[in-house]
């Protein structure tokens, strides 16, 4: 692989450019990491109001009644965007930890294994969401204990 840089100060914004042989997984995952680097705000609703949010702000994303919610600093917020919408643009670190709820590695204050083979996540607020067994190998890559 070939690594080549042009800088041309008259561009308004960076531009990428990849030529490739084949569309790999891993070209496909450098452009998710690109993308998800300039996401700066995900809008949220709230008594009838709009709100922008910090990705990094935000403790953990879910459905509830087939309707979106973010969860930052003891709010929940109702965003348009799907689960799957967010987990592709927000990438690293946010993980899926079930069907239902992408989580921020960065509020994780521990991890708990429970009898039933499930993880408990505790995050840094104090709320808990369970790890499905199904999830543990993503979030285990995502945190680097695996991969």
């Amino acid at each position: 692989m070939k690594i080549k840089y042009e800088i041309d100060s008259s561009l308004a914004d960076n531009e990428v450019i990849i030529t490739c042989k084949e569309l790999t997984k891993n070209i496909i995952e450098l452009e998710r990491i690109l993308k998800a680097n300039t996401i700066e705000s995900v809008f949220g609703l709230k008594d009838g109001k709009i709100f922008p949010i910090k990705p990094a702000m935000i403790e953990r994303i879910y459905i509830d009644n087939r309707k979106t919610f973010v969860f930052v600093q003891g709010e929940t917020y109702e965003v348009r965007n799907t689960l799957s919408e967010l987990e592709s643009t927000l990438g690293k670190p946010f993980v899926r930890i079930s069907k239902s709820v992408i989580a921020n590695t960065k509020h994780i204050r521990s991890i708990e294994s429970e009898f039933s083979g499930n993880f408990t996540l505790k995050f840094i607020s104090g709320t808990k969401e369970i790890l499905s067994r199904s999830y543990v190998k993503n979030l285990k890559t995502t945190i680097g204990l695996e991969g």
